[in-house]
């Protein structure tokens, strides 16, 4: 197992000064993990990508920035194209880009695409949020969470990506940190996730998932955490044996899951903590929301996790109609990185 020195994590360091390579070149397709949309806003989303031509081998990639450049347009063909920009690349955050894109008109559909070089990455389909004082009359989103890599296949991901949807939300166990079973339907690689090339790779391994991948690429998602994107049932800098390294490791699995999720920058975590908040109205000056919320100075004990779903892939899509537009998925902040109710099932 590495050292706890091999935890540093290098995004803390001092940034390079070296200039990002424009025309760089890679032993591999470099957009093997896809790209992602998230967040949206009535003017404005957050693009993703990670260039990882070895996404299995922490990435693959050379330790030098390389300049990515991305396109949003009204067409899937890129004939209309509203938005472009570029971004760096950087290695210190495993090559991923998180685009914040704004003047976008609301409530409406776009393409996106990053190219690298001469690679070009595959086309994403994203969507505004409706305006504040619009007054939409149904928001079809899709609700995912505990999605087990080696319990299942994603069958329930290649519904909600022919279900045409507005939104997907993420509510924690994006993915499992523990070593492979060969008893299993399929099996993680690599050991027990505790360094950050290793959540990397176990990130990796769960975006190469085509079905997973292809409803990223479909529709813009709001995600949060739950414990197993960094240990079962940790609590604050304490895990389950109680080892002095943990605060290490906590600290490499938040940045490998920022690295990973199309979050905006106000999340990019420090060496010592991140928090994930953020407010989504979709439309109605009066809309109840659509919020995600997770903070990392507590957790719910064990005992009142009783009754949680730890299956393959717990996904379902809901269809919220209210008068005025008034919609939001059933979220809501309880002091611990996620608290939600289903039916039947008591609150987590």
């Amino acid at each position: 197992m590495d050292s706890p020195e091999d935890l540093a994590l290098e995004a803390f360091r001092s940034p390079s000064d070296a200039a990002a390579i424009a025309r760089p070149s890679f032993a591999a397709y470099p957009f093997t993990l896809g790209v992602a949309s998230g967040a949206p806003l009535p003017t404005g989303v957050v693009l993703w990508t990670r260039l990882a031509p070895e996404p299995l081998n922490g990435g693959g990639m050379d330790p030098n920035a390389v300049v990515v450049r991305w396109e949003v347009a009204e067409n899937e063909g890129f004939a209309r194209v509203v938005q472009r920009g570029s971004d760096d690349a950087l290695p210190a955050w495993a090559h991923s880009v998180h685009v914040e894109v704004t003047g976008l008109e609301p409530g409406r559909g776009y393409f996106h695409r990053c190219i690298a070089g001469d690679e070009v990455s595959p086309t994403g389909r994203t969507r505004t949020a409706p305006a504040s004082d619009a007054t939409p009359q149904q928001l079809r989103f899709g609700l995912g969470s505990c999605q087990h890599f080696e319990h299942g296949y994603y069958a329930a991901h290649r519904h909600l990506t022919a279900e045409d949807l507005e939104l997907m939300v993420f509510v924690g166990d994006y993915i499992y940190e523990g070593p492979g079973d060969p008893a299993n339907v399929r099996r993680h690689s690599g050991g027990e996730a505790r360094t950050l090339v290793q959540y990397r790779n176990r990130h990796a391994q769960y975006k190469t998932d085509p079905d997973l991948q292809r409803l990223h690429a479909a529709v813009p998602w709001l995600v949060t955490w739950d414990d197993h994107e960094v240990d079962n049932d940790y609590a604050g800098t304490r895990s389950g044996s109680l080892g002095p390294e943990f605060p290490l490791r906590r600290a490499a699995a938040y940045q490998a899951y920022f690295e990973d999720m199309p979050l905006r920058e106000i999340a990019r975590p420090t060496a010592a903590r991140m928090v994930l908040r953020s407010r989504h109205n979709w439309g109605g000056s009066r809309a109840s929301t659509c919020s995600t919320r997770a903070s990392a100075a507590r957790r719910r004990p064990a005992r009142q996790r009783a009754g949680a779903v730890r299956t393959g892939s717990t996904t379902a899509a809901a269809n919220c109609s209210r008068p005025g537009g008034r919609c939001s998925a059933p979220l809501r902040s309880a002091g611990s990185p996620m608290a939600w109710r289903r039916p039947g099932v008591p609150r987590l």
